[in-house]
């Protein structure tokens, strides 16, 4: 038996990460992204039913469809490798938003400010205040550094244009179906379980690398945070935040806003809270935390295919 690993998978992810650096996301109307949300809500009013069965089949269709476009997009396997996974990879967008709050909040703006930060997370920001818009930015910072950006060049680096589709959509299929509500209680229950399977290596790899980008006496508060994050409601989001928490000693967590329904989360990192400066330097380090995750992703996805060579040919 012979096994065949995707070919030229680092250097494709590394040009898809370059073209997210110079260009960001590109316009809705033009993101593959976009168009499987579309399908995606389609395929909810077809075949939606409050059950789990239904909600695993609309899964299962979801990620199947784009999965097989990616796997015969192209008879250059490269170039396509690197426009695939360029639009799985979300990390400028990120910061640029963040970076907006920032100069809303400067300059007074707090509505401003609302608004923006609700680009990027899925709590209700009409009625926060401005610390709670920073601390807002700050964890949507941390975990969608995992989410956007780690996960996918993992996942690239690994398996290739279709290892990045798989988890972009899985990840879609979350934002937009895991919700804990009634509609999608069963429904969303396939979609939520597999993004955390999905998550559990790249939200770990994230804070890997948080912690060997910190000092000694950082990563004593980096390892508390991570304790008390232990009662976090996501298995991965809560270690992403606690990494970033422990890092810049600020506390997160607390009252949340879903569906008008007030939501309190476990506190933990610092006694501080969330500054303008702490989201400057935080934007700053997200992109340190990025570049080490490709180095060591990429690390382990050339021994992998070592390993593999030597067993399987």
């Amino acid at each position: 038996m012979r096994i065949v690993w995707p070919r030229s998978t680092i250097v494709a992810t590394a040009l898809a990460l370059m073209l997210d650096r110079q260009i960001g996301d590109p316009p809705s109307s033009f993101h593959p992204v976009a168009y499987f949300g579309q399908l995606a809500n389609w395929t909810e009013r077809l075949l939606y039913k409050d059950s789990y069965f239904a909600g695993a089949v609309s899964a299962m269709v979801l990620v199947g469809f784009p999965l097989g476009l990616s796997i015969t997009s192209s008879p250059y396997p490269v170039a396509a490798s690197v426009l695939v996974q360029y639009f799985c990879i979300s990390d400028r967008q990120l910061r640029d938003v963040v970076c907006e709050v920032v100069r809303s909040v400067e300059l007074g703006d707090l509505k401003r400010a609302r608004i923006t930060v609700g680009k990027i997370v899925g709590r209700s920001t009409r009625d926060m205040s401005e610390s709670e818009v920073l601390r807002a930015a700050f964890e949507s910072l941390a975990e969608n550094s995992s989410d956007g950006a780690v996960a996918p060049i993992f996942y690239g680096t690994l398996l290739g244009d279709a290892g990045a589709v798989i988890y972009r959509c899985v990840n879609t299929l979350d934002s937009m179906f895991g919700h804990r509500n009634k509609k999608y209680e069963r429904f969303g229950y396939v979609s939520a379980r597999f993004d955390d399977l999905v998550n559990l290596i790249p939200s770990r790899l994230t804070w890997l690398c948080v912690y060997l980008l910190s000092s000694r006496s950082t990563r004593r508060r980096i390892r508390k945070a991570t304790a008390q994050a232990r009662a976090h409601p996501s298995p991965n989001a809560g270690v992403v935040e606690a990494g970033f928490a422990g890092r810049f000693d600020v506390e997160v967590g607390g009252v949340n806003i879903y569906d008008g329904v007030a939501e309190e989360r476990v506190r933990f990192g610092g006694d501080k809270t969330v500054t303008t400066e702490d989201l400057k330097q935080a934007i700053i380090f997200e992109r340190r935390v990025v570049d080490l995750a490709f180095v060591l992703s990429s690390v382990v996805a050339l021994t992998l295919r070592t390993l593999v060579k030597r067993r399987w040919l």
